[in-house]
């Protein structure tokens, strides 16, 4: 019995706001929760409370954009009736299955810590599961009774499923563009592993019809065979090469300098997909600041520390120096590559017209159809041209394989 809860058990790690940390073995978050309670652990000093790093690289008990914005969206339909959410959280523990929702676990803990004063968004902000803009909206939301008076406020529950659409959008997207490379990665792999099957026992085979003398062998055949050696002795360099390979791009996409030069190239293109839908989050995360009071160069300092693109937020660093400094919203606007010509537009209209947030809010539905819109034609567009990309590397990997036994053939009939 011993061994079964401990072969269920996994790592949590308490980092403190001091930098500090500690292990704890438990079967859930829950369960740590309860231990470091043991413990005598104040939530209030701790910065993050989550699975040990170890699980969260290999996605064990990963908790996706999707099932955020699924916990939202309950939480918003059920404030419509009742405003009581540690009641909430614990009929949707009742209710959900810890296969299907990796939140489960979170549910009796949230409600626990909502019960001793804390609010939503700063339990998530330690349970380090909400990107920090996604955590502003939901700050604002919250408080959502303190804005009534504007007219830019809106009921809590509508700007918490707002959160929700926001966060199904991020991950829809992602999805979308992983789904499209999967088939040609996994084509390409099988495609792969034929072609080498063929490399290191066939052709050798070809050797023999000519003694395994190189010198009555084409040269095509001699190209080959060398490649089929090589790869039969040194499989396992190749192996390691390959490993290495994927590591060295793992590090590279954790890379800042690479990540500025990557985001840059495609947020400066003139009208792509990619950046149309990074100005809607642009807008989207502008008006729930707006709806809080905050100024541009306020809102333009937050995001210079908080986006999730590293050149998104140099950019904005210095917008808000060029602000700060007195220089004009058009004229900053004009100076950066990352905004569409009708966001700067509605950015400037709105701003000399003192209705920013009403503007944006009346644009920004009219983008999500026009995001959607791009995002269906470049799937339909792109999946014609993978295939013909495809194609063409096929046929010219045969070629380069069977054009020596072609060769070598035609060699022994001559």
């Amino acid at each position: 019995m011993k061994s079964s809860k401990k072969a269920t058990s996994m790592k949590f790690e308490i980092i403190f706001e001091n930098n500090k940390s500690e292990s704890i073995s438990a079967k859930n978050i829950y369960e740590a929760f309860q231990k470091s309670k043991e413990k005598e652990i104040d939530f209030m000093d701790v910065k993050y409370f989550r699975p040990a790093k170890i699980y969260r690289i290999f996605k064990i008990n990963n908790v996706s954009k999707k099932h955020i914005a699924n916990f939202f969206r309950i939480i918003a339909f059920n404030l419509k009736i009742s405003n009581n959410l540690p009641q909430i959280l614990e009929q949707m523990y009742q209710n959900s299955s810890a296969l299907s929702d990796p939140l489960k676990n979170y549910y009796p803990l949230i409600k626990e810590l909502i019960e001793h004063g804390f609010t939503l968004s700063e339990i998530l902000a330690k349970l380090d599961i909400l990107d920090n803009l996604s955590l502003l909206s939901l700050r604002i939301a919250e408080k959502s009774e303190h804005i009534k008076s504007s007219k830019n406020s809106k009921d809590l529950s509508e700007q918490i499923l707002e959160i929700s659409e926001n966060l199904y959008e991020q991950e829809e997207y992602k999805n979308t563009i992983n789904n499209i490379m999967i088939k040609p990665k996994f084509l390409m792999a099988a495609l792969l592993a034929f072609i080498i099957m063929i490399i290191v026992f066939l052709v050798p085979q070809f050797s023999y019809l000519f003694d395994n003398d190189m010198n009555l062998m084409p040269d095509s055949l001699k190209l080959l065979l060398i490649v089929s050696n090589s790869i039969k002795y040194n499989y396992i360099y190749y192996i390691l090469g390959i490993i290495i390979l994927f590591i060295a791009f793992a590090i590279l996409n954790k890379n800042d300098g690479y990540l500025y030069v990557k985001q840059r190239y495609l947020l400066e293109s003139k009208n792509g997909l990619y950046k149309t839908r990074i100005n809607y989050r642009i807008l989207y995360y502008m008006l729930s600041m707006l709806r809080s009071g905050s100024k541009i160069n306020e809102i333009f300092d937050f995001f210079s520390k908080n986006f999730d693109l590293i050149y998104l937020r140099k950019e904005f660093e210095r917008m808000t120096k060029m602000l700060n400094e007195g220089e004009t919203l058009h004229n900053v606007l004009d100076s950066s590559h990352i905004f569409l010509d009708d966001v700067k537009t509605i950015l400037i209209t709105g701003y000399e017209a003192e209705n920013l947030a009403e503007i944006i809010e009346n644009v920004l539905s009219l983008y999500k159809r026009d995001l959607k819109r791009r995002l269906d034609k470049f799937v339909n567009s792109i999946e014609p041209i993978m295939t013909i990309i495809m194609g063409l590397v096929i046929m010219l990997i045969l070629l380069m394989v069977f054009k020596p036994m072609y060769d070598s053939m035609t060699s022994i009939i001559s």
